[in-house]
């Protein structure tokens, strides 16, 4: 998935950073997309143990469905920075525990 995620990106990076105007910025499209995978993976987990496994799946669904509309219908590049930082791949790593178990 990431390296599906790091092809799509490279090779539209530069018409993104056009688009908004902002090639300056462009890089952190990918690298927020990064940064908080970590952070996430241990955070849903916990949600997990705590909540039940199914509650928490459906949860981490629509958090993922909601983030990438977002990212769909952003209007500036902040947008899209934030909605990749907040969204979609943060919560694969629940998957994979939830595969696990």
């Amino acid at each position: 998935m990431s390296l599906l995620d790091s092809s799509i990106i490279s090779t539209v990076v530069v018409t993104i950073g056009e688009d908004f105007q902002a090639l300056s910025s462009i890089n952190w499209t990918a690298l927020a997309y990064t940064l908080s995978n970590v952070r996430c993976a241990v955070r849903f987990t916990s949600i997990g143990v705590i909540s039940g496994w199914k509650t928490a799946y459906i949860v981490v669904c629509i958090i993922f469905y909601s983030f990438s509309v977002g990212c769909g219908f952003t209007q500036s590049l902040n947008q899209l920075i934030a909605f990749r930082a907040l969204g979609p791949k943060n919560y694969i790593p629940f998957y994979y525990v939830l595969l696990h178990i």
